[in-house]
Formats: C-alpha cells, structure tokens, sequence
C-alpha cells in the first residue's frame, strides 16, 4: 500500500503545464549576447551554486547568465558569486511572473535543475515546461523524472547532476 497506506492503482501521473499568456515563443529581443537564463526559488533543489560555478569557467567566453528569484539560499548564492569574482552572472532578483516573459525573450537557452537531492530527482520543474513552452533549449540534469518524458538532444540536453564542469561544457 506504500508510504501513505494507499494502493498504487489509486494514484495518477500528471504532468503539468504552464501559462500560455506569459510562455509562448516570443521574438527575441537580442541578437548579440549569449544569455543563459534561469528563473526559480533559490533552495537546495535548484543547485544554483553550480550553475554559478558554470558561469565562472565559461566567463572567458563571454557568455552572460541571468538568474532570477530569490529564496533561502540568496545571501549565499550573493555570497558565492562574489567570493569567486564572476562578473557575468546579473542576480536579478525575484521578478512578477508576466514579467518573465520579457527575460526569456532575451535568453538563448534555459537552466532546469542541477541538484542531487531526492526531490530533483523525482519531479520535472515546472521551468522546464516553461522554457518547451517558450521553445527555448534548456539544459537539465539527466535524472530518473526527466528521462520519463524528455529525450537528450531532442527535448532537452542533459548534463550530469551537480557537475559545473559538464554544465558549462553543454
């Protein structure tokens, strides 16, 4: 009956969605920078550190990230990112949801989740529909959710889970 005394049979996989007024594909807005986008709540399940440590090796080549939200881990993230000097990351903030749009209108690829914790690896984030929605590549860490669904090179490219390295070189 599993964890919560209730038959399997009883349960239903869905799969959600995103709002169609805020994410749909949008003209993009620049032409001249490499800009890699994330958006969420900065928690554990994010592993925002590693993408600021991503942003960091690939400084030298000028590619820029924006990363929006804020959460339980912003001093640190703050922190980090000036502890390590990187000087292509723009911490934008927490922006109102409509608002989002305009960013990824910007953005030349999307951020999923990089994190090794159980809940990375049993959910798709709902930023990942967001960016299909928007049809916008995303890169994601290959995790047991995300292979239900997505296809490497075809959906999604997928990076290892917590590895800087492998994010920066996708």
């Amino acid at each position: 009956a599993g964890a919560f005394g209730v038959p399997r049979n009883k349960f239903k996989q869905i799969f959600i969605g995103s709002d169609e007024a805020v994410f749909s594909p949008q003209p993009q807005s620049n032409e001249k920078d490499f800009i890699v986008h994330f958006h969420g709540v900065f928690n554990p399940l994010q592993g925002i550190e590693h993408i600021v440590h991503a942003a960091k090796i690939l400084e030298p080549k000028g590619i820029k990230f924006n990363i929006l939200g804020k959460g339980q881990q912003t001093e640190m993230i703050r922190k980090l990112v000036a502890d390590i000097h990187v000087n292509n990351v723009n911490l934008v903030g927490q922006v109102p949801h409509a608002e989002l749009k305009n960013y990824l209108a910007q953005a030349s690829i999307c951020l999923g989740v990089f994190s090794t914790i159980g809940q990375a690896q049993r959910a798709i984030p709902i930023k990942v529909f967001e960016a299909l929605a928007s049809r916008l590549p995303i890169i994601t860490s290959q995790t047991k959710a995300a292979k239900e669904l997505l296809t490497d090179r075809e959906h999604v490219l997928f990076c290892k889970n917590s590895d800087e390295a492998d994010l920066a070189a996708k």
